[in-house]
C-alpha cells in the first residue's frame, strides 16, 4: 500500500501495546523536496512507542525500515538546507510512504520565568508542525536529531521548520512546570516571550507485580476533557523505576505504561500550590489480554481500525490497531472493561457496539468478530420558503477536523458520501446561498439517514471589518477602505495576466497561498476557496484570484495548480514579492475581499466568506 504524506486523523493513543521491534512490517518510501526531486542523505527516523530507529536516504531518495509493530508511528526526515518533513501513520501492513521536505525557515523566541527573567536550560521535548505531524524531539534525540535548548539569555530557536506554517511545542525545564505553546506561526516574530511558570513537584516510583523497579515506564498526568485525554507532563522512569516531573497545580489523573505489562487504572493526584505533592508509587498489573477481530460488511478484514479497551464509565484504558489480516491484540491490566471500534474511513458502527469483558482470574479472552457497515449517502434538496428548489447553495460540515464543501445542483439537489463518521454518529451541515441572504443547517444520524429537506431562512449579514476567523497574523487594517494594491505576477496559470484595477464593477476575492503549504488550515482554506470558484463561475460580478509566493520556481507553482485542481486564476508573485508586500502579506494563507470600487474591505474572513461576498455584491447595486 501506497501513501502521500497528509495529516492523519485519529484518536489520542495514550497507551498503546505493539508486538516486538522486530516482529512486524516494513515501512519504506521516499524523501522528496518541493520539486518531487529526490533527496539523498537525508535523515529519516522512525519511533514508535519509545522505539526509535534511524535511516539515511540513497541516492534515489529512498529509506526503509523493517520489523515494524502494528500501531501508531512518528516518521521524520531532516536535511541541511530544508524543512523538517514527516507523517504520522499507522502500522497495519507494509507500509509505503512519501516524505515531502518545504523551504526552511526557523523561529526564535524567549524563554523567562514570570518575573521575565531569562531561562537557560528550558528544551523542546515534542513538536506538532502545522496541525500535520509531530516530531517526538525528546525520543529522536537518542539517535541523533538536533537538540533545541534555550541559552543563558533564554533564547531559544527552533530551525528547519516550513516556511509560513505554524508549531505546537511542548516545553521542559527541570524547575518549572511542563508547558505546552499551542500555537507559534513561522515567519515573524519580535519579541516572543514564553512564560514558564512554577509548579509542583510530583515524584515517586513504578513496580510491577511483584514490586521490583520497572525501568523505561512512561508516567503519565493527564486530565479529561470534552477533547479526550490531554497530557500536561510525562516522564520515563530510570533505572530503579524512578520518576519526576512538574505541573501546574491542578486535579489530574497520574497512570504508567510499559510494553511488558498491564496499566493500573489511573488515579487522582491534586497539585496543591507551595505544597510538594509527596512520593507516588504505582504498580503496574500482570498483562491480561483480549484479541479479536474487525471485518468489513461482506466478511473482509480490515486492517488499520482503532480499538480501545475502556473502564469506569467509558476512561481510556488500553488503545491498540488492527493488523492488515484484521486482527487485534489488546493488553490490559484491568479485571473488566468494555472493547469498542472506531471505525475507518467509510465505515460505521453499530449503535451498541461495546462489548463488555470480564477475565475472572483468566489471562486470554478472545472475541467475536467486530462487524462494520458501509457510511451511508446522504441525500437531499434545498428550498426556500415557498418550497421552490435552490441552487447556488454550498453545503460545509461542521464535525470534522478538515472540513468538507459540497453544492447543490440545478434542482436543489445535493448527495454527500463523507469520508468518515463524526462523533456520535451525528453530522452537522450548515447551508448557505451564494447570491442571496438565506441560510440553514441540519443534522443527519448516520446510523438512520432519512432524506433531508432544509428550508432555507432569511438572515440580516453582520458588517465588520475584520471578521472573527483564522488569526493570520497579517496586518492589513491599514489598508481598509483604501484602493487595493495591484496584484503584479510574472506568470500566470488558467488566464492570461489579469490586470485587477481594471475589475472594478466586480467583487474581487484573493487568496494569497503557496504550494507547499499543505499543512493543515492551509489546505483547508484552499479547499474552501476551490468550492467558491464552482459556486461563482458563472456569476459576472464575482472574481476569485489566487496569488502563489514567489520563494518557487514557475514549474514548481504549476505543479501544484495541477496537483490540487486548481482552476481559478493563480498567478506567481514577481520575483521581489511585491504584492505579498503591499498586501502586507506575511503568513498564508490569507483571503482578502475587494469591492466593486476596487477598495481593500475584509480579511481574514474564513467564517463568513460566502457572506461578506454576498454583502459587497449588494453595495454595488
Amino acid at each position: 500500500m501506497r501513501v502521500l504524506f497528509t495529516p492523519a486523523v485519529s484518536i489520542l493513543a495514550f497507551l498503546m501495546v505493539a508486538p516486538a521491534w522486530g516482529e512486524g512490517f516494513e515501512v519504506s518510501g521516499a524523501v522528496v523536496n518541493y520539486r518531487r526531486e529526490p533527496v539523498e542523505g537525508a535523515s529519516v527516523w522512525l519511533a514508535q512507542d519509545r522505539r526509535v530507529d534511524r535511516a539515511e536516504t540513497n541516492a534515489g531518495g529512498r529509506f526503509r525500515f523493517d520489523g515494524v509493530a502494528v500501531g501508531p508511528a512518528s516518521v521524520v526526515a531532516l536535511k541541511e538546507g530544508y524543512a523538517l518533513g514527516g507523517a504520522d501513520i499507522r502500522v497495519a501492513d507494509s507500509l509505503e510512504i512519501d516524505v515531502l521536505l518545504p523551504p526552511e525557515a526557523d523561529i526564535t523566541v524567549r524563554v523567562t520565568n514570570p518575573q521575565h527573567r531569562p531561562l537557560s536550560g528550558a528544551y523542546v521535548k515534542s513538536l506538532h508542525v502545522g496541525g500535520a505531524f509531530t516530531v517526538p524531539v525528546e525520543e529522536l534525540n537518542r539517535e541523533g536529531f538536533p537538540r533545541m535548548r534555550s541559552d543563558d539569555e533564554g533564547f531559544l530557536t527552533i530551525p528547519h521548520l516550513p516556511q509560513q506554517s505554524h508549531i505546537a511545542c511542548r516545553l521542559y525545564h527541570r524547575d518549572y512546570a511542563e508547558s505546552h505553546v499551542a500555537y507559534l506561526p513561522v515567519g515573524r516574530i519580535e519579541d516572543q516571550d514564553i512564560l514558564l511558570y512554577p509548579g509542583v513537584t510530583l515524584g515517586g516510583r513504578v513496580t510491577g507485580p511483584g514490586h521490583d523497579p520497572v525501568s523505561g515506564a512512561r508516567v503519565r498526568l493527564f486530565r479529561v476533557g470534552a477533547g479526550g485525554r490531554r497530557e500536561f507532563a510525562s516522564q520515563v522512569t530510570d533505572p530503579e523505576g524512578f520518576f519526576r516531573m512538574n505541573a501546574r497545580p491542578g486535579e489530574y489523573y497520574l497512570t504508567a505504561d510499559h510494553p511488558d505489562f498491564g496499566a493500573p487504572k489511573p488515579v487522582e493526584v491534586a497539585l496543591r500550590p507551595g505544597d510538594e505533592a509527596g512520593a507516588r508509587s504505582i504498580e503496574l498489573k500482570p498483562a491480561r489480554h483480549v484479541s479479536g477481530s474487525v471485518v468489513g460488511p461482506e466478511g473482509e478484514s480490515l486492517g488499520g481500525v482503532d480499538v480501545v479497551f475502556l473502564c469506569d464509565e467509558g476512561t481510556l484504558h488500553a488503545h491498540t490497531w488492527t493488523a492488515a489480516n484484521g486482527e487485534y491484540e489488546l493488553q490490559v491490566g484491568m479485571e473488566e472493561g468494555a472493547v469498542r471500534v472506531f471505525p475507518p474511513d467509510g465505515y460505521i458502527t453499530d449503535a451498541f457496539s461495546d462489548v463488555l469483558v470480564q477475565f475472572s482470574g483468566a489471562e486470554r479472552i478472545s472475541l467475536d468478530p467486530f462487524e462494520l457497515d458501509p457510511l451511508p449517502e446522504i441525500q437531499g434538496r434545498v428550498v426556500n420558503a415557498q418550497g421552490e428548489p435552490q441552487p447556488y447553495v454550498i453545503l460545509s460540515t461542521r464535525d470534522l477536523e478538515h472540513p468538507l464543501w459540497f453544492l447543490t445542483n440545478e434542482e436543489g439537489q445535493f448527495s454527500i458520501k463523507l469520508p468518515r463518521v463524526p462523533e456520535d454518529a451525528e453530522a452537522t451541515f450548515e447551508a448557505e446561498h451564494a447570491l442571496r441572504f438565506l441560510r440553514g443547517e441540519f443534522t443527519v444520524n448516520l446510523r438512520d439517514p432519512a432524506p433531508v429537506e432544509l428550508q432555507l431562512e432569511s438572515f440580516e449579514p453582520r458588517r465588520r471589518e475584520r471578521p472573527v476567523g483564522r488569526p493570520t497574523g497579517n496586518r492589513l487594517s491599514r489598508l481598509i477602505g483604501e484602493e487595493a494594491p495591484p496584484v503584479r505576477g510574472d506568470e500566470w496559470w488558467n488566464s492570461d495576466p489579469l490586470d485587477t484595477q481594471a475589475m472594478r464593477g466586480s467583487v474581487l476575492v484573493l487568496l494569497f497561498w503557496g504550494g507547499f503549504d499543505y499543512l493543515g488550515e492551509g489546505r483547508n482554506v484552499l479547499e474552501h476557496v476551490r468550492a467558491l470558484h464552482a459556486l461563482y463561475e458563472d456569476v459576472d460580478d464575482v472574481r476569485i484570484i489566487g496569488v502563489h509566493d514567489s520563494s518557487l520556481e514557475p514549474d514548481d507553482v504549476e505543479y501544484y495548480v495541477r496537483e490540487y485542481g486548481i482552476e481559478f486564476p493563480v498567478a506567481r508573485d514577481v520575483e521581489t514579492a511585491e504584492t505579498f508586500h503591499r498586501f502586507n502579506i506575511t503568513y498564508i494563507p490569507e483571503v482578502v475581499l475587494i469591492d466593486r470600487h476596487g477598495r481593500v474591505r475584509f480579511h481574514d474572513v474564513d467564517h463568513q466568506l460566502t457572506e461578506l461576498i454576498k454583502v459587497l455584491r449588494r453595495e454595488g447595486r
